[in-house]
């Protein structure tokens, strides 16, 4: 006789799968990495690349340091898929309606055609979330398999640690993996030592006052220093980075954020136009001067 399982049966099949790999990992897992205990919560970038190499496969990225969390989430997928990975070996969720039972199945599921998979939430409302999916993301958690790297990409500002529901999540996530808060201020060398290391990184050469004269003009805003670094680097390839280089440089910000400003508002891209107001408001220009460059730009 034939059998033939109903629709809602596969699930049972999901559930039975994952404790068949729990008992037999069991005898070999521990709440270690390479010998250590995992239980980090680490606020400078530094310490994050040193947990990467000891072989940490679950993330929570957050704070108000876009650039190193950026820089920390692409240098998980690289150091797990490679820079060309597969719809196979990454999976994304960052659409807004997230369903929890999808990013568990896309955990607990073995990776097809590749050795690693890395599955990537963008944004998930912790707080949102119900009891029952609340309790399947923290199972999730606990009992991620070595195969899968679990990355938690908070990019929103409405993130917030100290609620309750979110709260707990993130000690689970500590508890076994690693917990990032990337702040502008828990950076241990600061924003000029950020100047001179990325200034040397491009191979050029800067003075103390000078990369201190950097940070000031943009206002210790990690995305703006490494756009505005690059562009120096550019123009004096292999040079010394100079006052009156800085001075030119950022002479032209204004003209050339207010120009991306207005091709963000013909395009519609509302969120980009005000991400370089904000921008705009952090390097402290006048209303005045940004409303000239703006109604210049209409005319």
């Amino acid at each position: 006789m034939k059998c033939v399982r109903k629709p809602s049966d596969w699930q049972d099949i999901s559930v039975i799968s994952m404790k068949i790999w729990k008992f037999f990992s069991q005898s070999t897992r521990t709440n270690t990495v390479c010998g250590r205990l995992i239980d980090m919560k680490i606020t400078d970038y530094k310490d994050f690349a040193a947990c990467l190499k000891s072989g940490c496969h679950l993330f929570l990225l957050y704070g108000d340091n876009d650039f190193y969390k950026r820089k920390a989430y692409q240098e998980i997928i690289l150091s797990t898929v490679g820079k060309d990975p597969s719809d196979f070996s990454l999976l994304r969720f960052d659409d807004q309606n997230m369903d929890v039972e999808a990013i568990h199945n896309g955990c607990i599921t073995a990776p097809f055609l590749c050795e690693k998979k890395c599955v990537c939430v963008v944004d998930l409302p912790f707080a949102q979330l119900s009891d029952k999916d609340a309790q399947l993301l923290s199972d999730t958690i606990e009992d991620l398999p070595e195969f899968t790297t679990l990355i938690f990409y908070c990019i929103s500002d409405d993130f917030d640690i100290k609620k309750p529901k979110t709260k707990k999540i993130a000690d689970k996530i500590s508890k076994f993996g690693c917990e990032a808060f990337l702040s502008n201020k828990t950076q241990k060398n600061g924003t000029q030592g950020f100047v001179l290391q990325r200034v040397k990184d491009l191979g050029c050469t800067i003075s103390r006052p000078n990369a201190s004269r950097i940070a000031e003009k943009a206002n210790g805003d990690f995305e703006i220093m490494d756009h505005e670094i690059e562009k120096l680097c550019a123009y004096k390839p292999g040079g010394e980075i100079e006052s009156d280089d800085i001075d030119a440089l950022f002479s032209l910000y204004l003209a050339s954020t207010v120009f991306e400003l207005t091709k963000c508002i013909f395009s519609g891209d509302y969120e980009g136009a005000f991400q370089r107001l904000n921008r705009l408001k952090m390097q402290k220009e006048e209303p005045i001067a940004v409303l000239g460059e703006l109604s210049a730009a209409f005319l």
